[in-house]
């Protein structure tokens, strides 16, 4: 009985997939773009992995955000009144500012990462 309750309903899948209203433009063209990636290799996103793509496509957003304020931290860390190279530390409190986004953006790859194997975006099978 239960076989043919599962065999009689048919997850929705990717043709009828509509972004989240949450999301940019930018976002909502990449979701898309990997709705349609998953449509052609013949595995279509399921209903039940919208919230996985929306959390993956956000996460890369937000990588994205962190990698430019990361590589803007980096540049103020040096001491601009330095002229000579006497102060090997530079200014400590960018230091530890461009440390805690570098971390951040290895969290967030981390999370990325995760969430991409999980969808079955790349890897073995």
């Amino acid at each position: 009985m239960t076989k043919a309750k599962a065999s009689s309903e048919k997850p929705v899948i990717s043709a009828v997939l509509a972004p989240p209203r949450w999301m940019t433009r930018t976002e909502k063209a990449d979701f898309r773009r990997l709705i349609q990636a998953r449509n052609d290799v013949g595995k279509p996103v399921l209903t039940t992995e919208l919230d996985l793509l929306s959390d993956y496509v956000a996460g890369r957003s937000r990588l994205a955000l962190l990698r430019r304020m990361a590589k803007a931290a980096a540049q103020k860390c040096h001491d601009p009144f330095d002229t000579h190279g006497l102060n090997p530390f530079g200014n400590e409190p960018a230091q530890r500012h461009a440390l805690l986004l570098m971390r951040q953006c290895e969290a967030a790859a981390a999370s990325s990462r995760r969430l991409a194997r999980d969808l079955k975006l790349f890897g073995t099978e």
